[in-house]
């Protein structure tokens, strides 16, 4: 049980990085902003809270909108890559299974056909016996009636 919650860490740990690093953002908190400063800044004992400077706080929480909208396009670019890039390979995968499933059927077919070639030929190989010794037979009571 542990071990899926490690795992379920690592990939929520992983995905992060992964986003963060293709967003081009390390932090978030202190990333997130613009000319007018910081979205870490507007905590209560900051330079541009929300009770010091209002005006400033929103036009930190307005660049940090524009950012954010701008962080979502990019991340529904890379995931929207991503699916494809997985759908292409599930598809590329499915026509290498369809098509090693068509030549193990092959493969069966042609060893069944020739079992069935060899069980003929055996049959018709009994078949010329019976017939050949019926046909002593015959040649035996013709030269003992002679």
């Amino acid at each position: 049980m542990q071990t899926n919650d490690l795992r379920e860490q690592y990939l929520a740990f992983f995905a992060l990085s992964f986003f963060r690093a293709k967003a081009g953002y390390a932090n978030p908190a202190t990333a997130l902003g613009g000319e007018s400063g910081t979205l870490s800044q507007l905590k209560t004992d900051e330079k541009y809270s929300l009770l010091k400077d209002t005006k400033t706080a929103y036009r930190i929480i307005q660049e940090t909108t524009v950012q954010i909208t701008s962080l979502r396009g990019r991340l529904g670019a890379i995931q929207k890559a991503q699916i494809e890039m997985n759908m292409e390979h599930l598809v590329d995968m499915i026509s290498i299974e369809t098509e090693a499933r068509s030549q193990i059927a092959d493969v069966d077919f042609a060893s069944e056909s020739s079992e069935f070639s060899r069980q003929q030929l055996l049959m018709q190989s009994a078949v010329t016996v019976l017939q050949q010794s019926g046909q002593r037979k015959q040649l035996m009571l013709s030269l003992l009636q002679g």
